[in-house]
């Protein structure tokens, strides 16, 4: 199946529940997968990995992080506390009804994943994919963020498509291509600088237990050319991990056996 038939099946098929939707699987499925996405992305961003997933007997879940899609966005990120994003999860979690629910998030989102499933106890699987539990940033820049005053400045961000995130940027243009067909391959978005403060805070608070603690339902999947994040705060966390040579920030938007290698480990971890 193409990638444009993947899409038009999920549109046709999601069903929305008051503020996340569902992809059934054929038959009835007693498990879930809850798909949290990344910064100024959006709840069918991952329509591939959604469809795939699918295919392998999950139901899968998809929602617009606060700030995103229909939920704010994506123009403007405010300065959002980033334990909304942990209580935003919680409430989406409390309402399904599977015997298994694990969790896979993506750069923002697997800081939200892996926060919510540090500070709420959640038992099942998790999957966290390059990970933005620090970012690619000089030393002295992220130090003048912490110590600033919360102000309400806006920052005008580009997450370009060239090879920081993705190793196939053909195939991830072709990707983008239905989404977006109306907009600039170039996707703006404004996070207030209070909101970098308020996340690059967390992170450390995060990062620190991370180091500590024991998670031996979790797992990271990263790409060694990822240009974003900090990969060696990825790899003194003490969870088990797995780096892609050839992989960038995206693996869900890879060439194709990097891709589908991401969603081979997901199955066999989450299943």
């Amino acid at each position: 199946m193409t990638l444009k038939e993947k899409l038009e099946y999920v549109i046709k098929n999601v069903k929305n529940n008051n503020g996340y939707m569902v992809l059934s699987s054929v038959e009835k499925s007693d498990k879930a997968i809850v798909l949290i996405h990344g910064i100024s992305d959006h709840k069918l961003t991952h329509y591939e990995a959604m469809y795939d997933l699918c295919e392998k007997g999950y139901d899968v879940i998809s929602y617009d992080l606060l700030g995103h899609g229909e939920n704010g966005g994506p123009v403007v990120i405010s300065d959002i506390d980033f334990t909304a994003y942990w209580r935003q999860l919680d409430d989406i979690i409390s309402r399904l009804d599977y015997k298994n629910v694990s969790l896979v998030g993506h750069s923002l989102g697997g800081y939200v994943t892996a926060g919510y499933a540090d500070c709420y106890g959640f038992k099942g699987s998790v999957v966290l994919i390059n990970p933005m539990l620090d970012v690619k940033m000089p030393w002295m820049v992220k130090k003048m963020i912490k110590m600033m005053p919360s102000i309400n400045f806006g920052l005008k961000m580009l997450n370009k498509v060239d090879k920081k995130v993705a190793s196939d940027v053909e195939r991830l243009k072709i990707k983008i291509e239905y989404l977006r067909k109306n907009e600039e391959l170039e996707r703006s978005w404004f996070p207030k600088l209070s909101w970098l403060k308020s996340g690059l805070l967390a992170c450390d608070r995060l990062k620190s237990k991370m180091e500590k603690g024991k998670y031996e339902n979790w797992k990271i999947l990263y790409g060694e050319k990822d240009q974003i994040v900090d990969l060696d705060v990825i790899k003194r966390v003490n969870v088990k991990k797995k780096g892609y040579k050839e992989g960038c920030h995206d693996l869900f938007f890879e060439k194709d056996e990097i891709y589908k290698d991401v969603i081979k480990e997901i199955d066999e971890f989450c299943g």
